[in-house]
């Protein structure tokens, strides 16, 4: 029995030797690692035992095996990266565990760390929507060693709402090329930096973010004009306001350069205004008719916006002693006939004035005050009480009142046309023409033609639009061509030739901004030029078309044709003539109302339609339709217009 006692203590003895002798010694770490890093630890075992060694490493009590192996009495050396593949997601605060059969040992703390510190070399920004910006700066990690210096290092930079960009960090520093969107918004945005680490699986290591401020201002995209009316009459308020817009399509304020030109291009009106704002501009009675134009200004951008103003026939009447002063104060020249009545009688007169002419009229009338009442087709124009003397009620122009110049020019013309007739009577010879002279004939008389003779009628190749009161009534064809646009010197040369390419039985007249060509019976000999017209105005167009094919000076236009009465007669080879009713003011208006095409009134269309299919054109004047030409129908004499027509287009 003490034998067996003896044993067990010697056993019990050799035991407790053993585990005095056997111990695990371990190096100790840094005590800061980012991820990433090269983790080193030595284990030295004192007393080997059988088993294996388990090393593990320990972060926030989350645990990753390290080592799993058998040691021998030289130890092992653990060399791993700090990289997800080795160590997982682990981080923070660690330490080392190890595990040797029995015994165990544990490292001291030390700390691994995903932090990155980023020093960007700007933290406010100033820029306008659609720039590029160049964020840079530096980036460091807790270690102490630079980003990108050993692993690859990225940065990338974001907008609040915009597309990220990516650039590499390399050695501690980044530069990234940063555009802001077109239609961004201004206003104060954050931009985001973000910088990482990356191992060769494409994990995130070490990473930081940093913020700067990026201030997006307004820039000037685009101006709005609005108009209260489109067509305005002279006299009439237009309204203006000017709408400016950023790259975003957000409102902005700001002052803008407001200019008025009129249709010849001269400036009427120009004045610094407020956008957001109204803006009032009253038209004179005389700014010349046809398309004026609003042009706003601010910066590099030019925005312009046109509207019509319209003729305006205007008079204004003044009574000085015994005569009235009528000055022209509208658009057009002045061309009509006023109502003159004295006491109870009425004279018509004839007023023609050129743009802000006058003219003075000597009125008279038996011996007394008389209410003097003047009127034209819109209304009354002046009425006042005059004192007057005379034989009997008239009206006359008062040209007794001439200027010095004028009486200078005609003293100067009597005097040379003495000197003239003196040369002309002392360089007369005396000869006899009873008897031939050098054996010659006596030259014939040459035969005077009257006017009906065919050479008058073709040298006829003006008309005047004047009150013919001893005319004869007919029935005319007329052609209205408006130009719609202030043409330049080059298109305006192609615009005559062009008119004057007609037929010589037909005479043209400008009025304003209109030509009309008329076919008057007086000189085409026959009542039916309705044919004639439409032909000669589908040339015309032709001519038109082709030239705004052809060259950059385009030329606006519109075509009116029209059949009706006129008052006509030939004066000195001048057809002079009045309308009747709306036989002018329909072509005209048919002209107004085309965009480069022919358009027929009603009144003519029905005239020519068994020559001329023409269809309804989508366009009216009042309640009556304006007719489009489809196809000149065959016959002898369309023939060969059609088919010259037709090659051309």
């Amino acid at each position: 029995m003490r034998k067996i006692i003896l044993l067990i203590n010697l056993i019990l003895l050799t035991l407790l030797i053993q585990l005095a002798s056997a111990q695990i010694i371990l190096s100790q770490p840094k005590s800061l690692y980012n991820l990433g890093d090269d983790f080193e630890v030595d284990v030295q075992i004192s007393g080997l035992q059988e088993g294996y060694m388990d090393v593990d490493l320990v972060c926030n009590g989350n645990t990753e095996n390290i080592y799993h192996g058998i040691v021998d009495e030289n130890g092992i050396i653990i060399n791993r990266k700090l990289i997800p593949l080795y160590i997982g997601n682990l981080s923070g605060n660690c330490y080392i565990n190890s595990n040797y059969g029995s015994f165990k040992q544990v490292s001291q703390n030390f700390k691994i760390s995903k932090g990155i510190s980023i020093s960007p070399d700007i933290l406010e920004l100033n820029i306008f929507a659609g720039e590029s910006v160049i964020i840079k700066g530096g980036a460091i990690k807790d270690n102490n060693k630079l980003v990108g210096q050993d692993i690859k290092g990225f940065v990338e930079v974001s907008l609040e709402g915009e597309s990220k960009v990516v650039g590499k960090v390399i050695d501690g520093q980044f530069s990234v090329n940063f555009s802001t969107q077109e239609n961004i918004k201004a206003g104060t945005y954050s931009i985001l930096i973000k910088i990482y680490e990356e191992d060769n699986q494409g994990n995130k290591l070490s990473m930081g973010e940093a913020r700067a401020d990026l201030i997006v201002n307004q820039e000037l995209k685009n101006i709005e004009i609005a108009i209260d009316k489109q067509i305005v009459n002279p006299g009439e308020n237009i309204s203006i306001i000017a709408y400016l817009s950023d790259k975003s399509g957000d409102r902005m304020e700001g002052d803008v350069s407001l200019v008025i030109e009129d249709s010849l291009g001269e400036v009427v009106y120009q004045k610094l205004v407020s956008s957001d704002k109204e803006t009032s501009f009253s038209l004179p009675l005389d700014h010349d008719p046809g398309y004026s134009k609003i042009i706003i200004k601010k910066s590099n951008i030019v925005k312009e916006k046109v509207f019509e103003v319209t003729e305006l026939e205007k008079i204004k009447i003044e009574g000085r002693n015994d005569s009235l002063l009528i000055t022209n104060i509208g658009n057009v020249d002045y061309d009509k006939i006023i109502d003159i009545q004295i006491g109870d009688e009425t004279i018509l007169k004839q007023i023609e004035l050129k743009r802000g002419e006058s003219k003075s009229y000597w009125i008279s009338a038996p011996d007394g005050k008389y209410n003097v009442d003047v009127r034209d087709e819109k209304g009354r124009v002046f009425q006042d009480w005059i004192a007057l003397t005379g034989h009997s009620v008239d009206v006359k122009e008062d040209r007794t009142k001439l200027d010095i110049l004028t009486l200078v020019w005609i003293w100067v013309i009597v005097i040379m046309g003495m000197v003239s007739f003196l040369l002309y009577k002392r360089g007369v010879k005396t000869k006899s023409y009873s008897f031939p002279v050098n054996g010659k004939k006596t030259p014939k008389q040459e035969k005077v033609v009257s006017l009906d003779n065919e050479g008058v009628k073709n040298s006829v190749k003006q008309a005047e639009h004047i009150l013919v009161l001893n005319g004869q009534k007919q029935q005319a064809s007329i052609i209205a061509i408006k130009i719609k646009e202030k043409l330049t010197k080059q298109a305006h040369q192609e615009l005559i030739k062009t008119i004057q390419f007609k037929e010589d039985k037909s005479v043209l007249c400008q009025l304003n901004n209109y030509y009309l060509i008329i076919f008057s019976p007086l000189l085409t000999k026959t009542f039916k030029n309705e044919e004639s017209a439409i032909k000669l105005a589908l040339k015309i167009e032709d001519r038109l078309r082709e030239h705004n094919r052809k060259f950059k000076d385009k030329i606006e236009f519109g075509i009116g044709v029209n059949s009706g009465e006129i008052i006509n007669k030939l004066e000195n080879n001048v057809l002079k003539f009045s309308s009747i009713g709306t036989t002018i003011s329909m072509a005209k208006k048919a002209a107004d109302a085309s965009e480069g095409e022919v358009l027929l009134s009603r009144s003519i269309h029905e005239k020519t339609m068994t020559h001329v299919k023409a269809e309804k054109s989508g366009k009216k004047l009042g309640e009556e339709d304006l007719f489009m030409i489809k196809k000149l129908v065959h016959s002898d004499n369309n023939k060969k217009f059609i088919e010259d027509f037709l090659k051309r287009n």
